[in-house]
């Protein structure tokens, strides 16, 4: 067992639902959190907007809670799925970014080989 393991390691804990949104102020209190990462697609669909992330219950939530976090040593924390949110969502408070995720990125190169095998570029031997 390694003696510096806590000392090497980030704790973050998901707010993926209303509940545990309405719940923050005593989830902080828990010793050892570094950050609480807000899933605003998980949230999306807790609020009734399944995929809508832009709706305006995600937005109020996303925008609160890097404000109900500080000076609680807590970083707050959110995935983004489109590069230019990031400078907004820096604006509101957030340190910890995770930008995209596999299944995203999976699609991504999925449509770009559609497109290249739909395309005229191929040439018929």
């Amino acid at each position: 067992m390694s003696l510096t393991a806590n000392q090497e390691t980030v704790l973050v804990l998901q707010i993926e639902s209303q509940q545990a949104y309405k719940n923050i102020d005593a989830i902080k209190q828990i010793p050892g959190i570094d950050v609480l990462l807000v899933g605003p697609l998980d949230l999306s669909a807790s609020v009734g907007k399944i995929t809508e992330t832009n709706c305006k219950e995600v937005q109020e939530i996303m925008r609160d809670v890097p404000r109900r976090l500080e000076g609680s040593g807590i970083a707050s924390g959110t995935t983004l799925m489109d590069l230019s949110d990031i400078q907004e969502k820096i604006s509101w408070g957030y340190r910890f970014l995770n930008v995209g995720n596999a299944l995203s990125y999976g699609t991504q190169v999925l449509k770009q080989n559609l497109e290249i095998l739909r395309s005229d570029s191929i040439e018929e031997k």
